[in-house]
């Protein structure tokens, strides 16, 4: 905003809550800039779209509006997925209401000197939403009750207890069918957006001079009304943040000036438990098995229960509790000179980022049953069964959590990030500009100021905080810290410093014609971006200060969750029973320091499972950067019309990833019955693991990279008699080995083959999640003729998108290559039934056994599927936006009624499908891309 950052460090977005989703009211803006490609050298640090907002000023005369934005559910259209239950419900749509209220002020308050301007919205969103979640059915549930007496003898009470907590389906006729559980959860938000700005005409040692100051301020407080699409997993978000920016532009004479700017931006962000949500839960409490003296469920206490492939339930583990406060101070000078044929910029950017936050990461237990498979030797019959079936049986794939010799989580990233910039822009000739410039950037590694991250990296056999009483456990122990140590690789620090990072800046315009009519334009750019602080901070639960621990059950309990940390205890000769974790809290290490190496020596020998499990980023992580060229025509004609062709390309190299390098936390299992009663194996042993002594470690590192390459053609008019429009089409293909950090709809962010079995990461590169082959905008804005005074001042403008469905991946819930990751693909696509209309994108041809469609499962050579990543398309978008607008003039001011309609037709959008092969309603869309018709009312009076 006006030149001076306003981003979250943190998570690599702009500073903003989830109501209030902007820092600066609309209405409070000048004008917006968005550099889509190759910005001049000024700009740097993203590898995308520069955005530069220029807020409004104080003028020479009192002004100012006043607004609302108004709208309801009885003036929208149903959701297509917005279904009665129970059977029998009436036809009323889900209460929701929001209503956007704001107004702002500008006066001067010394003539021709001092200008004020301040602005201020409020927005409140009530709103009930439905949810629809995939669970077993009673039919699942039986199902898997049978199986376990078939192969094991006996129906497990644990397993009965477990399958309790789903509720069952209560609407049948929703999004997963028969397995369709549906809830009306509440989803309301409220924010306020506030600014002011003071523009002061100063005279510094004899210069004309303008000394501004502008603050930002938003609050927010929002329901977050489903984790992840998990059942019981609302959370109330409390997020709050502010910028300050004073900036001194000075003419140093009539071909110089200088601006410099410093700012300081903060963004405080908490989450807290909803009622009905709760943070940890268990089943039907039965007895006291971990010492607290409280009744316990046989589950003992989780945080997050997966049983694949229906919904999890609860809050995500890894990421709440969480709460942050970032602070970033920035200061920046700019100088530019122009001579006859050059004109010159160069500067300085200086940034001390402060990122200061707790999460409570793996602090509560996770507790997995996934897909896996039977054997039935006596009939030789092979086949798959859901995670409810093993859940039937007490035996979960993974069980994960974060111990804690001390549960505080709190850590202080502090970095700095240091830019300079030449730039010149020079007139070659009459015809033919040239622009060169370049950029150097350099980011030093963010340091822990609590010292938490720095002392566990350092940490020697010496220095350790805790003592042992059996030379086994203590031998177990340090063959566990030894395989840490050795991956770590001597560091000291987070990571390595990456200091060559400069960046080139070239771009031609040549005035073919010599009439300013037709221009070709040429530009190269080498762009870097950020490596987003989220990524350190994950490495806060780094051994020994935390053990991390994933492992699966290979004995079955029809009794008690024995695998649950808060129900392992070890005994030592001469002392007491000890509990892995203290009763009476989550995560805390039992025992008292002198045996604490000990519990957790004993608890890495217990079995090949039981392995640390932290995330760290690689060594060597380099920063990511992306080439940007492009070359264009241009032709203006008539005085109003621009029509251009373009081609533009991008290739990101360096990309960050996460990877799981020791394989992934998932236990991939088999029952064998061979007899009467069946026996269950883990197909993944630890001696699998490229590194052994630990387990599935986590690494984000530099391995991906991108290609995009597009043609783009515009044709505009200039708003002149009345009309104006822009209509845009681009042809582009987007691909990538992976797109994102983090799990997005599309695709999972693991690679099928993680530990590079076969192919490994390089089957991965297939059209990246965010391609969209093609895409047409049209947008238009026209002032009614009439004759008619009460029809005149009417204004239509409109929006048209239309473009092709974004690419998806089918996964199985089965891990066939035994890699401990959900990400196996298809090996075949005969027997599948493809459909580019409706809400069903995939089906099957009849008589299709699932299992046709995966690859061998082979214990002695694991196979990866043969289909690609992004291999299917979703739906696309096809959507008309309208607005109709009347101005009364009243004086010196107006009034202004408007009536907005965002999807005009009503087309419902269907999302991506149901993309895991095993789910309820695969191939399926559960939710739609577009919501469905809204419509908007407005009212503002400015003056």
């Amino acid at each position: 905003i006006d030149g001076s950052d306003n981003n979250d460090q943190d998570v690599g977005i702009r500073r903003q809550g989830f109501t209030s989703t902007i820092p600066q009211t609309i209405e409070s803006i000048t004008e917006f800039q968005i550099t889509t490609l190759l910005a001049d050298s000024e700009a740097g640090r993203n590898t995308g779209g520069q955005i530069n907002v220029v807020s409004r000023t104080g003028e020479s005369k009192i002004h100012g509006e006043f607004y609302n934005f108004f709208t309801d559910s009885a003036l929208n259209a149903r959701d297509f997925f917005e279904t009665k239950f129970p059977t029998g419900a009436n036809d009323s749509k889900n209460a929701s209401t929001r209503n956007q209220i704001g107004g702002n002020f500008g006066l001067p308050l010394i003539k021709n000197r001092l200008a004020f301007f301040g602005a201020f919205e409020h927005q409140e969103l009530n709103r009930n939403q439905q949810l629809n979640f995939a669970v077993p059915s009673l039919a699942d549930r039986n199902q898997a009750f049978r199986n376990a007496q078939q192969f094991l003898g006996s129906v497990s009470s644990l397993g009965r207890d477990v399958l309790a907590l789903y509720p069952l389906p209560n609407n049948l006729g929703g999004a997963y069918g028969n397995n369709t559980f549906s809830q009306i959860v509440a989803a309301n938000g409220e924010g306020t957006i506030f600014s002011l700005r003071v523009d002061n005409q100063l005279n510094v040692l004899g210069r004309t001079s303008t000394f501004t100051i502008r603050y930002n301020f938003t609050d927010d407080t929002s329901r977050i009304p489903a984790i992840a699409e998990a059942i019981n997993a609302s959370i109330d978000a409390k997020t709050r943040t502010q910028n300050l920016a004073l900036t001194l532009n000075t003419e140093l004479s009539q071909n110089s000036s200088n601006q410099i700017r410093f700012s300081y931006g903060r963004t405080a962000l908490g989450f807290r438990e909803v009622l009905g949500s709760p943070f940890v839960f268990q089943t039907s409490p039965v007895n006291d098995f971990n010492g607290d003296s409280r009744a316990d469920g046989l589950s003992g206490p989780i945080g997050r229960l997966n049983l694949s492939p229906f919904s999890p339930i609860g809050v995500d583990t890894l990421t709440f509790p969480q709460g942050r406060a970032n602070n970033t101070f920035q200061i920046a000078d700019t100088f530019v000179t122009s001579t006859s044929n050059h004109t010159i910029k160069f500067g300085i950017d200086i940034r001390r980022v402060q990122l200061n936050s707790f999460l409570d990461r793996g602090y509560r237990a996770q507790l997995t049953f996934n897909s896996n498979t039977f054997i039935d030797a006596t009939r030789g019959t092979f086949f798959f069964n859901s995670g409810a079936d093993f859940a039937a049986l007490g035996a979960p794939s993974d069980i994960s959590q974060a111990l804690a010799i001390t549960p505080d989580s709190t850590i202080a990233l502090r970095f700095l990030e240091t830019s300079f910039f030449l730039h010149d822009n020079l007139q070659l000739n009459k015809r033919i500009n040239l622009s060169v410039g370049l950029r150097y950037e350099i980011n030093t590694v963010p340091t822990d100021a609590t010292g938490r991250i720095e002392q566990a990296l350092k940490q020697d056999r010496n220095s350790l905080p805790f003592g042992f009483v059996s030379s086994f456990a203590r031998s177990e122990f340090f063959a566990t810290f030894d395989a840490q140590a050795k991956f770590f690789a001597g560091r000291e620090k987070i990571y390595s410093l990456d200091k060559n990072n400069l960046a080139p800046r070239v771009g031609i315009a040549w005035d073919l014609t010599g009439d300013g009519r037709t221009s070709l334009r040429a530009g190269y750019g080498l762009f870097y971006d950020q490596i987003l602080g989220n990524i350190v901070s994950q490495s806060r639960n780094l051994f020994p200060q935390f053990a991390p621990v994933n492992f699966g059950s290979t004995n079955i309990q029809n009794t008690l969750l024995v695998a649950n940390p808060a129900f392992i205890f070890f005994s030592f000769p001469g002392q007491p029973r000890q509990f892995l974790i203290n009763p009476n809290t989550i995560n805390t290490l039992g025992g008292a320091t002198s045996q604490q190496g000990s519990v957790l020596g004993s608890l890495f020998a217990l079995n090949s499972q039981f392995a640390l499990a932290f995330t760290l980023p690689s060594n060597e992580l380099r920063t990511p950067y992306v080439h940007q060229y492009s070359v264009s025509l241009e032709r203006t004609f008539a005085d109003r019309y621009v029509v251009s062709l373009a081609y533009v390309g991008t290739n990101g190299r360096n990309l960050l990833r996460v990877r799981t390098p020791n394989g992934g936390q998932f236990v991939p299992l088999t029952i064998i019955k061979a007899g009467n009663v069946g026996t269950i194996l883990s197909l993944l042993q630890n001696t699998q693991r490229p590194t052994i002594g630990l387990g599935a470690i986590s690494v984000f590192d530099n391995s991906a990279k991108s290609d995009y390459q597009s043609l783009q053609a515009s044709f505009l008019r200039r708003f002149s008699n009345g009309l104006g429009f822009q209509a845009a089409y681009t042809y582009s293909h987007a691909i990538d080995d992976v797109s994102d950090l983090f799990d997005i709809s599309g695709s999972p962010v693991f690679a099928q083959d993680e530990i590079g079995l076969h192919e490994g990461l390089k089957a991965e590169r297939e059209s990246a999640n965010f391609d969209v082959r093609h895409r047409f905008t049209l947008a238009g804005q026209y002032e009614i003729p009439s004759k008619i005074k009460l029809l005149k001042e009417f204004q239509l403008s409109g929006i048209l998108t239309l473009q092709t469905g974004q690419p998806f991946t089918v996964n199985t819930s089965l891990d066939i290559n035994l890699d401990g990751n959900r990400t196996d693909r298809l090996n075949t696509l005969q027997g599948l039934v493809l459909s580019d209309q409706g809400r069903n994108r995939i089906g099957f041809a009849q008589g299709t056994n699932l299992t046709s469609l995966l690859a061998r499962l082979i214990i002695s050579n694991p196979q990866n599927g043969a289909i690609g990543r992004n291999t299917f398309r979703a739906a696309g978008i096809a959507s008309l936006d309208l607005a109709l607008e009347k101005k009364f003039v009243i004086k010196e001011s107006n009034l202004r009624l408007r009536l907005e309609a965002f999807n005009v037709f009503n087309r419902t959008h269907f999302a991506i499908p149901v993309r895991v092969l095993e789910a309820p309603a695969f191939g399926s869309s559960v939710a739609t891309s577009v919501p469905a018709r809204l419509l908007q009312v407005a009212v503002r009076y400015s003056f």
